[in-house]
């Protein structure tokens, strides 16, 4: 297998693992917010969000520096495994400490606290020991079985937490079983590691303690930690803002909506690793290639996604009742903004590879730490006056923010990009179709919306921003998807 497609394979592997998880991992808070209601998700999105925080403080930035090591070394993956083991169990039993502090210092309720102690005291330990084992085997290159491993636990998690709640369990057994999850996962992961290395010999001098390894490991993951806990505080912290400047049903309410906009974001990864490769040999081959095609395929994703989010727009309503109950109605206006997020985040998202292919890391980092303090900002500023939907705008904001950066970074250090025109006649051709809508709804209803995208169809061909180069860039994009 050459280099190229074994990345390609290893990529789309992990992608579609991450995929699945959160298809069958949505099936979990969807019966929590129609069984227990509200704040019974808005407990579960609290207590999850500070998980997750504190789950990158736990791990030291281990996965990336093990994947790396392992993938350099992997005759070494035996011991590397042991002594990050002991690295990850002592940081997640500390941090798992100040875990407890600060769900107390922010005055959580009962059932919050007791699911904290929990996270805290049982989950994080094992989240962190199997997430060691997790990185050793994406370091072997093995990126196919953590879909075997990680797909039927998650799916037995979730049977499992379903019937536990329809049984009349709380939310505190839920983590019980995410615990349990993880055992599973460190189960499996380890089992794999032993196969393949069970011809080793001797079979102790590949598995034992060192403390200059750990020295080691501690010292280099540290460097990591902060891009981790970066990302952390961005997906999370506006929750755990909103549940202490509002309340639990706030919580539950954008909760709601942006578990359904979770769902067009998985189309992210899998998008992005078909074009990255194009985009990094566009810039090896010049800086005005690598102009061209980002230019081109960020009007691709406009063309898309613009009347993609205002069909979620039209049918908000219909979609939150769809999936949740009369009780989530409140969340209809909050899908309506949050939904706007697609397409500054697909878009940035091209932007940040095309950053990454022209060898701009350090800028990306600067990047994400701008995002995740212009996001608690905004946050403190929007949520004690608009509640939920100040933490929507918050979002969408940000992230608009975020690509504004990438955009000023690419178009000055690395190539010039025009986009007045990629941008112009797809947002152009969005709000005329809006207009028709809008004027054409009381008279002949939601037969309007046909009318509207054809509108919207018509402005794109007839202003020559679908053509021929677009469709073979389109066609370019599946057939670098399809053989995946």
């Amino acid at each position: 297998m050459t280099t190229a497609s074994r990345l390609l394979k290893n990529s789309f592997a992990l992608s579609l693992a991450v995929s699945i998880e959160r298809v069958v991992s949505f099936v979990l808070p969807l019966y929590i917010a129609r069984n227990i209601g509200v704040s019974g998700l808005g407990f579960y999105a609290t207590i999850t969000s500070l998980w997750l925080i504190f789950e990158s403080l736990s791990y030291l930035g281990l996965d990336q520096v093990l994947v790396r090591d392992v993938a350099r070394n992997p005759e070494q993956a035996p011991i590397l495994f042991i002594n990050a083991s002991v690295v990850g169990l002592c940081s997640s039993l500390i941090f798992g400490i100040v875990m407890i502090g600060v769900a107390y210092l922010l005055n959580y309720p009962p059932i919050v606290i007791q699911s904290i102690y929990v996270v805290a005291g049982f989950v994080l330990v094992f989240d962190t020991l199997s997430t060691v084992a997790e990185a050793i085997v994406k370091g072997l290159e093995r990126m196919e079985f953590v879909l075997f491993v990680r797909f039927p636990a998650n799916l037995i998690r979730v049977v499992l937490s379903v019937l536990a709640l329809s049984h009349g369990a709380s939310l505190v057994a839920v983590f019980w079983i995410s615990g349990l999850f993880q055992i599973v996962l460190l189960l499996g992961f380890t089992g794999l590691i032993l196969y393949w290395y069970r011809k080793a010999t001797p079979l102790s001098a590949h598995f034992h303690f060192s403390w200059s390894i750990c020295r080691h490991l501690t010292h280099t993951a540290t460097v990591f930690l902060g891009i981790s806990l970066f990302a952390a505080l961005f997906g999370n912290v506006n929750v755990i803002l909103l549940s202490k400047l509002q309340n639990e049903r706030a919580v539950g309410m954008y909760d709601a909506a942006s578990k359904i906009v979770q769902i067009g974001k998985m189309l992210s990864p899998a998008l992005m690793l078909a074009l990255y490769p194009t985009l990094a040999r566009a810039f090896a081959s010049s800086k005005n290639q690598l102009a061209k095609l980002v230019l081109e395929f960020l009007k691709l994703l406009l063309v898309v996604l613009l009347p993609a989010v205002f069909f979620v727009w039209i049918f908000a309503n219909d979609i939150i009742l769809l999936f949740y109950k009369d009780s989530f109605q409140e969340a209809t206006v909050l899908l309506q903004v949050l939904i706007w997020i697609l397409p500054p985040f697909f878009t940035n998202n091209l932007l940040f590879r095309a950053m990454l292919a022209s060898n701009n890391e350090k800028i990306t980092l600067k990047v994400a730490g701008i995002n995740a303090a212009v996001n608690v900002i905004l946050n403190l500023l929007l949520i004690p006056v608009l509640g939920a939907l100040g933490t929507c705008i918050a979002e969408v904001l940000t992230t608009v923010i975020a690509f504004a950066q990438n955009y000023y970074y690419l178009n000055r250090r690395v190539c010039h990009l025009n986009m007045n025109r990629a941008i112009l006649f797809p947002i152009c051709g969005l709000g005329l179709a809006f207009g028709v809508y809008m004027l054409l709804l009381p008279i002949i209803g939601l037969a309007a919306v046909l009318v509207a995208f054809g509108v919207y169809a018509m402005v794109l061909i007839l202003s020559g921003t679908l053509g021929h180069t677009e469709w073979r860039y389109a066609v370019q994009i599946w057939q670098s998807i399809k053989p995946l």
